[in-house]
């Protein structure tokens, strides 16, 4: 995926997994300064049903760092601002998750930068954690850890 730079006043939106299948776009430019609290309802209005089908199950970045959405929307106007320049991405949600009669859990993800279709699983070990605090630990030949 090769992006350019946003045009000035803008910040970047990053799709992947779903919400690319969603807005049939890999990136977005938007207008910034936008608080997060706003920027689901934004997407809503120019991709109408993105919101509950896609958004609502994602985990979302600011320049890499994972935001609670519904954290930042409960401060009000002290919740984070995304600004000019910020890379905005949404992230997957897990495409799997399954137990045995054991109780282990194992959870399965498409990983964004990986060929179509791939799928990736955790150790059971890690299954207890949110998809969204083990993306950033895949590597390019499979799982995590």
């Amino acid at each position: 995926m090769t992006i350019t730079n946003p045009p000035a006043g803008h910040f970047t939106l990053l799709y992947f997994a779903s919400s690319t299948s969603y807005s049939r776009k890999e990136h977005d430019f938007f207008p910034a300064p936008l608080p997060i609290a706003k920027l689901f309802d934004m997407l809503d209005e120019q991709y109408p049903g993105i919101k509950s089908r896609v958004l609502d199950s994602s985990a979302v970045t600011v320049n890499l760092d994972y935001v609670d959405v519904e954290e930042e929307t409960g401060k009000g106007d002290a919740g984070l601002i995304i600004k000019e320049g910020d890379e905005v991405a949404i992230i997957p949600p897990p495409t799997a998750v399954s137990g045995d009669h054991e109780g282990r859990t194992s959870v399965q993800v498409e990983h964004p930068g990986s060929e179509a279709g791939q799928i990736f699983e955790f150790k059971p070990s890690l299954a207890g954690y949110p998809a969204q605090y083990l993306m950033p630990y895949f590597t390019g030949s499979g799982c995590c850890l």
